[in-house]
């Protein structure tokens, strides 16, 4: 099963961004399993476990690049734990809990994240760095949802 996890927040601004391309996204592919999630954390796991391929929707600030900047990263991206908190769980410690638990993660994992340069403005609008740059990004998570789609090659003999 394909997955798309949209992760924010509706009335903190950019941070919504994948919760609103993903809404974009289920309109078109009706053979995908949405999850929309306020945040990361262990909470996911259930849900994951059960996907073949996941794709994460999400906002990023990292202060290296233009807000309405898209990035696409992998599991390796992440092998590296980062100082948590008590209260919510980052990428980093669901994938390193996962296979500490031999809980079954995606075979495929895709994270697309849009720069945004403050998540924690309270509206409900996007800035208009990120509402330009959405229609890239539905773009770019159609593209790899197609690509998933497509039948693999068979085995060079």
């Amino acid at each position: 099963m394909t997955c798309v996890v949209a992760l924010g927040n509706d009335i903190l601004g950019d941070d919504a961004v994948g919760l609103i391309a993903a809404r974009q996204l289920k309109q078109r592919f009706g053979d995908v399993e949405f999850i929309e999630a306020g945040g990361q954390g262990f909470e996911l796991l259930d849900r994951i476990a059960r996907c073949d391929r996941l794709l994460l929707l999400d906002s990023i600030v990292t202060g290296k690049r233009q807000p309405g900047t898209v990035v696409q990263l992998s599991r390796e991206h992440f092998t590296k734990l980062g100082i948590g908190s008590p209260h919510r769980a980052g990428l980093p410690e669901l994938l390193a809990v996962a296979e500490q638990l031999a809980i079954n993660l995606p075979i495929e994992l895709s994270i697309l994240a849009m720069e945004v340069e403050n998540p924690f403005d309270f509206r409900e609008s996007l800035s208009p760095a990120v509402e330009k740059a959405l229609p890239e990004f539905v773009q770019k998570a159609s593209e790899i949802l197609h690509r998933w789609r497509q039948p693999a090659l068979p085995p060079l003999p």
